[in-house]
């Protein structure tokens, strides 16, 4: 084929197009997107969750003209990964070379699954985004499936899920200890909060103090029903939690009741309860029939903590 001035200028375009991109598009970009919701915040904020220059990230979402990006529903900012290649654009009669073969990156070794579900552990000066790309997922993935909102930060040496947690966990019950909450243990078991709300009928406000018995797997008894057969689990506190392999990780005991469940002991004579040193409130209520409540309200209690030798108003007088 000929070309000459009076060749229809459509084709001298696509000919003049093909040689000036065939070179790059053959190859990986060394330019590519994501995007994410940044509803409610600015990008100087996604800048530094992101770790990546706040000039370029406005560079590709010049359609936001407002410091802050509205809320009042999805709005999509583009997330820049890699560099625009020098002289990007202007034509050349120079072949494009070849992009230099790159090292694929090795796999992370992956983490002992907790709940069946495949975990990642957090390394040192990581963002979200960058362990959500080291697993193999977005950005908004992970936080759906650990449960975290944007503006958290992640722990290095911390495990997280790279699937969406389940709807009970592997054992039936948990007593908290100080210091954790109904995220950690949600994230200790692999299950989801909603499920551990349902469970125990907490609502979004409520908090869970050192010593409340939470269940795992089905929902709480009701007062005088029987209690799962697994009993209590509870972590050996000579140690404290890790995330580790099945090997060094902290071991989990079960301890049974120390009453069968859903017998009723006769109330003393005295009205009074000695704590014993396996005693918990829930135990102690069951024991004699009556409510946490009843027992906390009667004996001017705050929060779940015994003490061995106390006496326990168990009846009113």
């Amino acid at each position: 084929m000929e070309i000459t001035p009076d060749t229809y200028w459509y084709v001298r375009k696509y000919l003049a197009h093909k040689v000036a991109f065939e070179g790059a598009v053959s190859t990986k970009p060394t330019l590519q997107v994501s995007k994410m919701d940044g509803g409610g915040r600015t990008l100087a904020e996604i800048a530094r969750e992101a770790v990546m220059d706040e000039s370029k990230l406005r560079e590709f979402n010049k359609w936001l003209k407002a410091e802050r990006i509205p809320s009042d529903r999805e709005y999509a900012v583009i997330l820049p990964t890699g560099e625009v290649v020098a002289g990007f654009g202007t034509l050349s009669t120079v072949s494009a070379k070849p992009a230099p073969e790159t090292v694929a990156k090795q796999p992370v070794a992956e983490e002992a699954p907790i709940n069946g579900i495949p975990t990642i552990r957090a390394q040192a000066g990581e963002s979200i985004r960058m362990i959500a790309e080291r697993g193999g997922i977005s950005v908004t993935d992970f936080l759906h499936y650990n449960e975290l909102t944007s503006d958290q930060t992640i722990g290095a040496g911390q495990i997280y899920f790279l699937e969406r947690k389940k709807k009970k966990a592997e054992v039936e019950t948990y007593t908290t200890r100080a210091g954790d909450n109904l995220w950690s243990v949600a994230h200790r078991f692999g299950v989801q909060q909603k499920s551990l709300r349902k469970f125990n009928g907490l609502n979004e406000s409520d908090q869970v103090v050192a010593g409340t018995v939470i269940y795992l797997a089905g929902r709480k008894p009701a007062a005088g029903e029987t209690a799962g057969q697994n009993g209590v689990a509870t972590l050996n506190t000579e140690d404290s939690f890790r995330w580790d392999s099945p090997e060094t990780a902290t071991q989990v005991t079960v301890a049974a009741p120390d009453t069968e469940p859903g017998i009723k002991v006769e109330l003393p004579d005295t009205g009074l309860h000695e704590v014993k040193a396996s005693d918990t409130l829930y135990s102690v209520a069951r024991q004699y029939g009556v409510t946490i409540r009843e027992l906390m309200e009667w004996n001017g209690k705050k929060d779940f903590s015994l003490t061995v030798g106390e006496k326990l108003k168990v009846r009113m007088h």
